[in-house]
């Protein structure tokens, strides 16, 4: 059995704002869930958005659009922050030390 989810007033509205069909093309639903439209295609090859494939054409389901919206499912949990990144970054990646004449090291 599924859980209880509150549906707030900005959900609402987004859920609101979807066509009423029950396939959508992937630049509506790009522009729904304000996502680029090359990770619409990544998250339907992923699963994470359901939908079918007409002759070559993706559309997604209309259902799977709004699970995403209710379920908060647009970042996944092991996404990292940009801070977090560049702290690994910085981490792996140490600035050259100046030296004076030679290289150190060499």
């Amino acid at each position: 059995m599924g859980e209880w989810v509150e549906i707030t007033k900005g959900m609402q509205e987004a859920i609101n704002s979807i066509p009423n069909r029950a396939l959508l093309r992937v630049d509506e639903v790009s522009e729904i869930l304000q996502i680029k439209q090359r990770t619409v295609y990544s998250w339907y090859e992923a699963d994470k958005l359901k939908g079918t494939n007409l002759n070559g054409t993706i559309r997604i389901y209309r259902y799977s659009v709004v699970e995403i919206i209710i379920n908060g499912n647009g970042k996944k949990t092991n996404e990292e922050t940009i801070e977090e990144v560049k702290t690994k970054i910085a981490k792996v990646f140490q600035p050259a030390r100046k030296t004076k004449g030679w290289v150190r090291n060499y």
